[in-house]
């Protein structure tokens, strides 16, 4: 029940997180954006991507990440990271989860049906974007603590959908050990940890947040 609840409430604090990425851009489409992104020029494909951000078409995200995510600008890395994590369908498990809740508790469903729905690949992409945008000086002064800490969480939550830990407490417990570091190449728990640290919050923070018992 404790791994149950720990998994449940890291889910439901996350839109929480999530909010300031969705509410930066008006998500009005452009009519010529309904064109395959791909064949836009770099400044209409993130005009493109600044509009579907937040809207929750994950699809549409998904196509705006894969024309960006190339781009060797740091702050439209940033923006490739955020439409990642909303094309990964993050949001649509969180808002599942939440309507869910009672079941997850009383152990009718379990979390992994939930994180079952996410695209890792998305999340990977999400994580490594940031990473990418952390290392400008210029734009790393512009992340949000809760973009922070939305990148922190998608690691964890890779690392668990992926087996690469076998579950939140062993996943907390390796970014409590990683050294800090947000090179794109450094091991998920290493990124978990860097995001932690320049959020503002640490491992122990993390628990206490998808901790009841604590």
């Amino acid at each position: 029940m404790k791994k149950i609840l720990k998994g449940t409430l890291l889910i439901v604090i996350l839109p929480i997180l999530l909010i300031s990425c969705e509410q930066m851009f008006t998500y009005s489409m452009f009519e010529w954006a309904q064109r395959d992104p791909s064949n836009l020029s770099d400044d209409q494909q993130i005009s493109y991507a600044k509009s579907v951000l937040g809207s929750g078409d994950k699809e549409a995200m998904a196509d705006a990440y894969e024309a960006i995510k190339d781009n060797t600008d740091p702050e439209v890395q940033l923006l490739a990271s955020k439409l990642a994590v909303g094309a990964s369908g993050l949001n649509e498990a969180v808002e599942a989860a939440i309507a869910d809740l009672d079941a997850i508790e009383d152990g009718t469903k379990t979390i992994d049906e939930y994180l079952n729905t996410i695209d890792e690949s998305m999340l990977l992409a999400a994580v490594n974007s940031m990473a990418n945008a952390s290392r400008d000086d210029s734009t790393e002064s512009t992340i949000t603590n809760e973009e922070y800490i939305t990148a922190a969480a998608a690691s964890l939550i890779y690392a668990v959908n992926s087996s690469t830990v076998a579950d939140f407490d062993a996943g907390v417990t390796a970014i409590d050990v990683a050294t800090p570091d947000n090179s794109v190449s450094a091991s998920w728990d290493k990124k978990a940890a860097y995001f932690l640290q320049e959020s503002g919050y640490n491992s122990t923070d993390l628990d206490s947040l998808v901790n009841l018992n604590t």
